[in-house]
């Protein structure tokens, strides 16, 4: 068989048993699934606040200065959820059975 076909073979069969494979999967520190859940709801809440104090900013409830603030918060905030989670992924072990 020749090295192609032998590659379609692991490609049809979702088999990476192979050390050396390019697509292993990572199972990350803490579960993958919770991390990105987490990182969800706290940027989801983070875009919940920036849009409620802008519209503070506009009705003149709030100085001029929070909708800047607030959109930088909310940068920094989704910035350092990303980080986490390609942090956590990155230092995890190699799931070799993955499909």
């Amino acid at each position: 068989m020749s090295e192609a076909v032998l590659v379609k073979e692991l490609d049809r069969s979702g088999r990476r048993d192979e050390p050396g494979w390019r697509n292993q999967r990572r199972k990350g520190v803490l579960p993958k699934k919770a991390v990105r859940t987490a990182a969800f709801g706290i940027i989801s809440l983070s875009i919940f606040a920036c849009g409620a104090l802008c519209l503070l900013a506009v009705w003149d409830y709030a100085n001029e200065g929070v909708p800047w603030r607030a959109i930088s918060s909310l940068g920094i905030v989704a910035g350092t959820m990303g980080a986490f989670a390609v942090v956590n992924e990155l230092f995890g072990d190699v799931d070799l059975k993955a499909p």
